[in-house]
């Protein structure tokens, strides 16, 4: 009985150790895959909302031209010779000379006031933003680089990139699993020997 309970577990083991054998070339191949598929994901180390960012990016990019000429527009009729701080500026005199005559006015002048500290600070938005827009070519190319590979990996691994994180873990895990695959037959292989 026990010579015949030794003969089940070897016959077991054995039958194991054959299954694992046959699928030791097939878990081989997708070891070499996954590993391939999570080197891909790891090097483009994404984050999520990324593409959201980089589309919005790109749009500005794309647009720099458009809001340069605008940004130049809008300094004029605010900075310029005629522009609104010169004329706030002169009303805003003219109202502090009404206002030392009758003291009516002064709420008038403190009016003015903040209407002129308003457009000047709306004046220097609008020379910093000039000033910090970037409109290299290079920078464009850059973003629509990393869009573009964020797309291709949408179209391999999911619809998002939460989705290619969670399937990147997925890889992670099954790789896991394969490896000790190959060390359980190992444990067997030790048991025949």
């Amino acid at each position: 009985s026990q010579a015949r309970d030794q003969y089940l577990k070897t016959i077991a083991l054995r039958d194991e150790w054959e299954n694992l054998q046959r699928k030791e070339e097939e878990r081989v191949q997708r070891l070499e895959f996954i590993r391939f598929q999570i080197e891909e994901l790891n090097a483009a180390a994404l984050v999520p909302g990324e593409d959201e960012t980089l589309a919005n990016q790109k749009k500005l990019l794309q647009s720099h031209e458009q809001r340069a000429q605008l940004a130049a527009q809008v300094e004029e009729a605010l900075d310029g010779d005629e522009g609104v701080l010169n004329g706030l500026k002169s009303v805003l005199s003219k109202a502090r000379t009404w206002m030392q005559m009758d003291g009516n006015a002064q709420e008038l002048a403190h009016s003015l006031e903040r209407a002129l500290a308003e457009v000047d600070e709306c004046s220097r938005f609008v020379r910093s933003y000039s000033s910090a827009s970037d409109s290299s070519p290079e920078s464009l190319e850059k973003v629509q680089e990393r869009l573009s590979l964020i797309i291709n990996l949408k179209r391999k691994y999911g619809q998002s990139i939460e989705d290619i994180i969670a399937q990147q873990a997925k890889l992670n895990s099954e790789i896991d699993l394969l490896e000790n695959l190959s060390s359980r037959l190992e444990e067997i292989e030790k048991l025949f020997q």
